[in-house]
């Protein structure tokens, strides 16, 4: 996921006091917290390894999926709100009132506007039908899994379940700064894994609100083979080390490992509607030898057939697509949290109002 902070356009490569009792039961509390939080470098061989942050009790079964929850409460703040304070609720998410769609109420049935703050329910695109729309009144156990202690290479955060929260319609994922066991950051992560995946043409839309803070990573929606193949696409990436001048990034993979390439394109907030920390609307299309992206209907990227020209070895072969929802922490890419990175329950927090996904008629 590497990309260049400011270039349009690019194709980068990657690259024993205690009785023995006690210390029986630390030892066999150890290797089981290893064992959860194996991530898949352990058995792909890949050195890259893979941002699916899955976690397995058994090393042997690799597809095993991670916990899902019912859907839980809001998130309580481990210190007051920001200087905005709670939300209409009470409840710390970040999200007050005036941030929500129409101003609260009824905003899930808002109209067709395409204005970034604002929720929409337009009428299907044509040529296209909804396969299934999230409005997050609750997470779906049929639909998503939630990753507990689990983890994913080039980023610092452990995810654990208690940062992913579903309230008042809206999706939260949590940054803290928390240590647990190794870890001394935690964080959230939601995927529809061998649950809920896309055919190979497809349109998907999310709307979200990320955390602008130096060290976090939102990533509101990506995507990667259902089959668990080469190939991932990322609708989105914001990096907190672009709070100067932040931008979206858009990017297709190669496979995992060495030799590894991408094709990412990147779009300064600056020109697209709103500010880079309000609501927008990502969108994407799959069809037949092609993939574009919009940032709130404004076009961002288009991948084609030949450009790039690995295009059709990973992204023309009928794969089926699952999605993926991520707020990492810090990594080589990204760069690391300081001292001016704020961990409130207003600011360390990426909402999502919904996710909506068609198919063609």
């Amino acid at each position: 996921m590497r990309q260049h902070p400011t270039g349009q356009k690019m194709t980068r490569r990657a690259r024993l006091t205690a009785g023995g009792a006690v210390l029986a039961v630390a030892v066999v509390a150890g290797l089981l917290a290893a064992a959860q939080l194996r991530d898949e470098t352990a058995w792909t061989g890949s050195d890259r390894g893979s941002q699916d942050g899955r976690q397995s009790a058994d090393p042997a079964e690799p597809d095993a999926s991670g916990e899902v929850v019912d859907a839980p409460g809001a998130i309580a703040p481990s210190e007051p709100p920001g200087p905005g304070g709670p939300s209409a609720k009470g409840d710390g998410t970040g999200v007050d009132k005036g941030d929500r769609p129409n101003g609260g109420a009824g905003a899930k049935d808002g109209d067709a506007t395409t204005e970034p703050g604002t929720s929409r329910r337009a009428a299907d695109p044509a040529g296209w039908r909804t396969l299934w729309r999230d409005d997050f009144t609750g997470l779906d156990r049929t639909r998503w899994n939630v990753r507990h202690y689990g983890q994913a290479p080039n980023q610092a955060a452990l995810f654990m379940r208690e940062n992913v929260k579903v309230d008042d319609g809206f999706l939260h994922l949590r940054a803290k700064k928390q240590v647990v066991q190794r870890w001394n950051y935690t964080s959230g992560y939601i995927d529809s894994n061998g649950k809920a995946a896309l055919p190979d043409e497809f349109r998907v839309e999310v709307r979200a609100k990320v955390p602008m803070e130096r060290g976090l990573w939102p990533g509101p929606l990506w995507l990667r083979p259902d089959d668990r193949s080469a190939g991932e696409i990322d609708l989105v990436e914001i990096f907190g080390r672009e709070l100067d001048d932040p931008a979206t990034h858009h990017t297709i993979h190669t496979a995992y490992g060495p030799g590894r390439e991408q094709e990412v394109h990147v779009k300064k907030f600056s020109a697209l509607p709103g500010t880079a920390d309000g609501w927008h609307t990502y969108s994407m299309e799959k069809t037949p030898g092609s993939i574009k992206m919009w940032v709130d209907d404004v076009p961002v990227a288009t991948f084609t057939s030949g450009d790039p020209s690995w295009f059709d070895t990973y992204y023309e072969v009928g794969k089926r697509w699952n999605l993926r929802v991520t707020l990492n922490v810090g990594g080589e890419w990204n760069g690391m949290p300081d001292h001016t990175t704020d961990w409130s329950a207003s600011e360390s927090v990426m909402h999502l109002d919904y996710i909506h996904t068609w198919v063609r008629d």
